[in-house]
C-alpha cells in the first residue's frame, strides 16, 4: 500500500479540512519575551525560552495544587 502523499489526496481534502500554511516570520515580526513566540513562531531565544519555562512552571504549581485539592489527597502519587 502507498502512503505516500501525493496531489491527488490534497484536491481529495475538502479545504476547511486542510491545515494553514504560514508564512515564516520576519526576525521583526516575532513577539520576543512571550509564549506565542516560542510556540507559534517557535522562536527559541532566550526571552522566549524564559516566557514558556516561566508558563509552564505556574502550569505545574497549578496542577499539583489541584491534585493535592482532590478527594483522596494526591490522587497521583510520584512513582519511585
Amino acid at each position: 500500500m502507498n502512503t505516500e502523499p501525493n496531489d491527488d489526496t490534497q484536491d481529495a481534502i475538502p479545504p476547511e479540512y486542510q491545515q494553514e500554511k504560514h508564512d515564516v516570520a520576519v526576525e521583526d515580526d516575532i513577539p520576543h519575551g512571550t509564549r506565542n513566540g516560542y510556540q507559534y513562531y517557535q522562536c527559541k531565544c532566550d526571552e522566549c525560552r524564559g516566557a514558556q519555562s516561566s508558563y509552564m512552571k505556574a502550569q505545574r504549581q497549578k496542577n499539583r495544587a489541584k491534585r493535592a485539592a482532590a478527594p483522596g489527597g494526591n490522587a497521583h502519587p510520584r512513582r519511585r
